[in-house]
């Protein structure tokens, strides 16, 4: 398996807050297919060393499982017990402010003490959360893996991603399957001022070669929430149906500002006198992988 605008003071306050699944973000390698041939065996692999496609090891050691016993998913998996307690880790793209979701596969080594296998997941060296499995029932014909969740509010752009053993010994805790997905996109406003209704549902009428301040709110300062500029496009006012091709919108820098006293960002939107009897769509593109768009008619 791969891994892969506001509690504001305004007119009229147009909410749209959404807290569905979004697709996973593609992470490298979650089922550890991708590395050393091991047969059926295993390898141990040392702290710094980068055998495994797109992990890193730390601590002691961990032990690179073939097909020593049975996977979860695919045919390798790893022991976070190598010589001593060792610790797997990756980097994964994160957008701040979002809730992901990590699933994995635990099950222990059945060779050995101690008969529970206890780990934790961390994301950044925080959010520490221990898991635990205990052996006696598992063979290495049949681990009897138990699916596991992890849960975690991203605080950067890149989130290092870390299992890590808690006990000693060779006979460690076993993961495999790993994936995450973010769950819950950034809660979203748009709000009305100043007369001008800004309506998903209808065209909002502004003046053609007018300045119009475009603002939200997502329930806290996210950082810079765009993953590429504001865009607008023609559409027919009728049918709404586009009409040629978006561009990127006239705008001050830097886009987008934000008021820390009112919570809310600002799109100020640098419209043309040339638009006047004509209707366009506007963008936004937000880093949590939505869009959010408005109608516009120019008197």
């Amino acid at each position: 398996m791969k891994f892969r605008m506001l509690t504001i003071f305004s007119l009229i306050a147009l909410c749209a807050v959404f807290s569905a699944a979004l697709s996973p973000w593609t992470e490298s390698n979650g089922s550890f297919e991708n590395g050393p041939n091991v047969g059926s065996g295993f390898m141990t692999i040392f702290a710094g060393q980068n055998n495994i496609l797109d992990w890193t090891v730390g601590l002691h050691s961990v032990d690179y499982i073939g097909g020593y016993w049975q996977a979860s998913e695919g045919v390798r998996s790893i022991d976070l017990n190598g010589h001593q307690a060792g610790e797997i880790s990756q980097t994964i793209e994160t957008a701040i402010g979002l809730t992901y979701r990590v699933t994995f596969d635990l099950s222990g080594n059945p060779d050995g003490l101690p008969t529970e296998k206890i780990m934790s997941v961390s994301a950044n060296g925080a959010n520490v959360t221990q898991y635990s499995y205990s052996i006696g029932q598992n063979t290495k014909t049949n681990m009897q893996w138990v699916p596991n969740e992890y849960h975690f509010v991203a605080t950067n752009t890149n989130t290092v991603l870390a299992f890590t053993s808690h006990v000693g010994g060779f006979f460690g805790p076993a993961i495999d399957n790993v994936a995450v997905a973010a769950v819950s996109v950034h809660p979203f406003s748009w709000f009305s001022y100043s007369g001008l209704l800004l309506n998903q549902q209808a065209l909002s009428q502004v003046t053609a070669g007018s300045d119009v301040p475009i603002r939200f709110t997502l329930d806290g300062n996210k950082g810079n929430p765009y993953s590429q500029p504001p865009t607008s496009q023609q559409i027919n006012c009728a049918t709404g149906a586009p009409i040629g091709v978006a561009t990127v919108i006239s705008r001050p820098l830097p886009d987008p500002s934000y008021s820390a006293t009112f919570d809310f960002y600002q799109t100020t939107w640098h419209t043309l006198s040339a638009w006047k009897f004509t209707c366009r769509r506007l963008t936004l593109h937000l880093n949590d992988g939505t869009t959010k768009s408005l109608d516009f008619y120019f008197k």
